[in-house]
């Protein structure tokens, strides 16, 4: 059977995480009649009256309105618990007489004696002294452990008070928030912080932290896009360069090679136009070839380095 969370509708136990719906039928009792609650945790009402100085239990014929009014809220408190039972829990407990009888029983079944109340309480003691947030937890997570501990310790009896858990949580957070804790520390006073409004603050805090992250995460990246396009044009740039300069040295040797040619041949008897033309382009075309080599070659050992 599904819970169906109601005002209407006690709240339903199934064994588990009893300090939870123990909270929760508290204050549904209370919500429905104040007495209720009373009777559940102090005892019922037992219709009385005096003889000769001895409390006598009244009998029926002897219950006036008042105490069948005082009767019928034990009855209402009783059913109350039934209601909000599983069938299985509740046949650890039917035999009890009264809601105070069942509470108790509940109670040593799900919580335990009062040695293993104290165990208990040592267990999240020690869980309070040693916590700690994560260094990759977030403050809503971290404030849900937090909330489970002092839960604990508040079902069991050892209420925390507001400042005691404001300290803590500043002490606990992780160096990140040094920073906010100290300005919280100078703003304000420490002994009147509500643990929820200290909580939000964290929180925004949080948030801010992010966003500063993620801008400097962006601006590293176009950082290094920026070097990444700068370097390949440089690279480029590089390139035109020495095939300039290829150029110049192939134009240089051209010239260099006409001089000599012209200083062997000085005074020979020159040759026929034709011969003459032929051997000048085909010089021509051999030179282009060279340097395009040359160019080509220097580019791939450049580029390879």
């Amino acid at each position: 059977m599904l819970e169906d969370l109601s005002t209407n509708r006690a709240p339903f136990f199934n064994g588990v995480e009893f300090p939870y719906w123990r909270i929760r039928m508290e204050t549904y009792l209370q919500s429905i009649d104040y007495d209720l609650w009373h009777i559940v945790s102090n005892g019922p009402y037992i219709p009385k009256h005096v003889i000769n100085g001895v409390e006598v239990i009244n009998t029926y014929e002897a219950y006036d309105e008042e105490d069948k009014k005082m009767l019928s809220k034990n009855a209402r408190a009783k059913y109350a618990l039934i209601c909000g039972l599983d069938r299985d829990v509740f046949k650890n407990i039917e035999q009890a007489s009264t809601a105070y009888d069942m509470w108790k029983m509940l109670e040593v079944t799900h919580q335990g004696t009062n040695a293993m109340k104290e165990t208990k309480i040592q267990i999240y003691s020690t869980q309070y002294e040693n916590f700690k947030m994560k260094a990759d937890e977030t403050i809503a997570n971290m404030y849900t452990r937090f909330t489970t501990i002092t839960n604990g310790l508040n079902s069991l009896g050892k209420v925390l008070s507001q400042k005691e858990m404001v300290t803590k949580i500043l002490r606990s957070l992780t160096k990140a928030y040094q920073g906010k804790v100290i300005a919280i520390q100078e703003a304000k006073d420490l002994s009147t912080l509500p643990l929820e409004e200290l909580i939000g603050s964290l929180m925004n805090h949080e948030i801010f932290m992010s966003a500063q992250d993620e801008e400097e995460v962006e601006k590293k990246k176009k950082t290094i896009a920026f070097k990444s396009s700068s370097s390949r044009a440089i690279s480029e740039d590089d390139e035109d360069s020495l095939c300039s300069d290829m150029e110049d040295l192939a134009l240089f040797s051209k010239k260099y090679k006409k001089f000599m040619k012209f200083k062997k041949n000085f005074g020979k008897k020159p040759q026929r136009g034709s011969d003459s033309k032929e051997k000048e382009r085909k010089s021509k075309d051999e030179n282009q070839q060279g340097r395009a080599k040359a160019c080509g070659s220097w580019i791939v050992v450049v580029q390879s380095i």
